[in-house]
């Protein structure tokens, strides 16, 4: 946004799914509103992680807080300035064919078709968005990367891939594989990147503000001395396997550490006490 004024000055048409379509919808009807965008998106992510089991809690609907924010940034005329320009992918539940809309005749018909698209199964509500008697869940299942026939279409993902505009991880051995018409390179980065998009990361400064206490009533940092009790038990561990593995194993050997956290909300804290004495570079929790 910064760099690129004259650039998107330049396109007529934008396409999305799911949080694509959500930030299409920005670029098209008010760019001066990224900024609110972002804080929204940190503020809601900060809500999911307050939930029990984040977006799965039952009786939370992500949807509701999405609708919410919307109703409220969208401005009046919103359908009139998406029509023709924004681009919404969105899969029909019964025919489990892609629809591409691209024609609001109202404000409300556009906020619901964004819901649609956002609309994960079971993970962002229990019940798909119906839209003129037909029911859309998120277009991604069907088409997660638009590309507009006979124009020249410029990809952009958040995820490392061939797309125009990604992420370049130089990792991997160039393995690439294509789901729903995106092209995704095979590396760790993109596994993180996909748990954070379902699971969204801790603030790493709240995280280092946590504070425990020791027997004597000092107050500590609770990062510190959890990565050095993790320290402890890597070491006692690879002398337990290094006495009855034959042939040995080094720390090079271990490429995933799988956890299951006592409470929810820690798993990203634990993360963060892991990776400052580099036990492994990716954690997966479940």
């Amino acid at each position: 946004m910064k760099h690129g004024a004259s650039f998107l000055s330049s396109i007529q048409k934008v396409a999305g799914a799911s949080a694509g379509a959500l930030v299409a919808s920005v670029l098209v009807i008010d760019d001066s509103k990224i900024e609110e965008c972002k804080n929204f998106t940190y503020g809601l992510a900060k809500e999911v992680k307050s939930k029990p089991l984040g977006a799965l809690t039952p009786g939370y609907n992500l949807l509701d807080s999405i609708k919410t924010f919307l109703n409220t940034m969208l401005p009046e005329d919103a359908h009139q300035k998406a029509s023709g320009k924004l681009y919404i992918s969105l899969t029909n539940t019964r025919t489990r064919e892609n629809v591409l809309v691209h024609q609001y005749p109202s404000r409300e018909h556009l906020i619901k078709c964004l819901l649609a698209s956002s609309h994960i199964p079971l993970y962002a509500s229990r019940l798909p968005v119906k839209i003129d008697g037909q029911k859309y869940m998120d277009g991604g299942i069907t088409d997660n990367m638009v590309v507009f026939k006979n124009e020249r279409t410029i990809q952009v993902s958040p995820f490392c891939g061939r797309q125009d505009i990604s992420p370049n991880d130089k990792l991997g051995k160039e393995w690439y594989v294509s789901v729903n018409n995106q092209g995704f390179q095979v590396n760790k980065n993109n596994l993180i990147r996909f748990s954070h998009a379902m699971i969204p990361p801790s603030n790493k400064r709240e995280a280092g503000n946590q504070m425990m206490k020791d027997v004597g009533g000092k107050p500590l940092d609770a990062l510190k001395v959890i990565s050095r009790v993790i320290v402890y038990f890597k070491y006692h561990s690879m002398n337990n396997i290094q006495q009855h593995l034959i042939g040995g194993i080094s720390s090079e050997d271990i490429y995933f550490v799988l956890t299951v956290p006592a409470s929810w909300g820690i798993h990203d804290f634990m993360k963060e006490a892991a990776s400052m004495v580099i036990v492994v570079d990716f954690c997966t929790y479940i």
